[in-house]
């Protein structure tokens, strides 16, 4: 039988997949204009075609996972990894280019939707908060990787081997997954109570497995009523905090320097290798300070860590600004 920890590795590989192809884009740019020409305009459409695929790839994911369930469309996210590297790797014009891009942002929404969901129904309830932020290290960890192989290859300006590298955890999930067991949630809800159970003897006790059982069918007999508490006046205001805070995660401006970091030194006066060398320091600080979060998630409350989030986004950004603006010499 399947170890449990290989379990949750394997799951984690979509969110380091997700982190590498964020990240490998911002220093294969560098390189790319040299064989397909870019303006400004299509290097931004390169770079935001993969969230707009992700757009679609999270909001299908949903339904799909209900229908195939949660390990077959694992799966076949990454199969679509899989093309897309090969299509952005192997473009020799910009409309290819960018294809690529959507069909890696369609896998890259489906993993950031689906992956958290399979890591969690895996996970026994004390462990499930950790197991649940892996993602969130796995996607660090891709970030890092990317810049890491990024300046491997800067050298020789090999932005396809940048881009192409992908391929390899998206072989080895491809491949890894078939030998994952269903989501036992999934299991419960279309195949009884027995077949979930086979698959928690591995991660939970027999007390756990019993106790959990009862929870997931008391959830389903409550789900008709989950959507009046959603739209109840109450939570209402909750969500939409929660919606807000979720934009402004994003447009803080720590995304643009995980896309744009060495174009934004080598514009400061780096040289290509130098400049993607130095995002480097970017990808080390965002897995130190996840691996940090994960660590007190328990033990801190969330607001506090929503501030220390926030001056993390900062001290990116400040980090650029204040090396580029040395460079400059303003």
């Amino acid at each position: 039988m399947i170890n449990k920890k290989l379990i949750y590795i394997l799951g984690a590989l979509g969110g380091l997949l997700y982190g590498y192809d964020l990240g490998v884009i911002s220093g294969a740019l560098l390189f790319i204009k040299n064989d397909i020409p870019l303006t400004s305009f299509t290097e931004g459409l390169v770079v935001s075609s993969l969230l707009f695929g992700a757009i679609f790839g999270s909001g299908f994911s949903g339904p799909l996972s209900d229908r195939l369930g949660r390990r077959k469309l694992i799966f076949i996210i990454s199969i679509i990894f899989t093309i897309g590297t090969l299509v952005a790797t192997f473009s020799q014009s910009i409309e290819m280019l960018v294809a690529g891009r959507l069909i890696l942002g369609f896998a890259v929404g489906g993993s950031s939707a689906i992956v958290p969901v399979y890591l969690s129904e895996m996970a026994p309830t004390h462990e499930r908060g950790s197991l649940s932020s892996l993602n969130q290290l796995m996607i660090t960890i891709g970030i890092l990787l990317s810049y890491l192989i990024n300046y491997a290859f800067a050298g020789i300006e090999g932005w396809r081997w940048m881009i192409g590298l992908g391929v390899i955890p998206s072989l080895v999930l491809m491949i890894g997954v078939t030998f994952m067991p269903e989501s036992p949630r999934w299991l419960l809800k279309y195949h009884g109570e027995e077949a979930a159970r086979r698959v928690m003897k591995i991660t939970r006790t027999k007390e756990e497995i019993e106790e959990e059982i009862h929870e997931m069918i008391e959830i389903d007999r409550l789900s008709e009523g989950t959507w009046k508490v959603l739209s109840s006046s109450w939570l209402r205001p909750i969500l939409i905090i929660g919606c807000i805070f979720a934009m402004f995660q994003q447009i803080i401006g720590t995304n643009a320097i995980i896309y744009y970091a060495p174009t934004i030194f080598t514009e400061a006066g780096l040289g290509n290798s130098t400049a993607i060398l130095s995002t480097v320091g970017i990808g080390s600080i965002n897995v130190i300070v996840t691996i940090f979060a994960i660590l007190i998630i328990d033990k801190v409350n969330r607001k506090t860590l929503a501030y220390w989030k926030y001056w993390h986004g900062k001290f990116l950004n400040y980090y650029v600004y204040i090396h580029s603006y040395g460079r400059i010499g303003v």
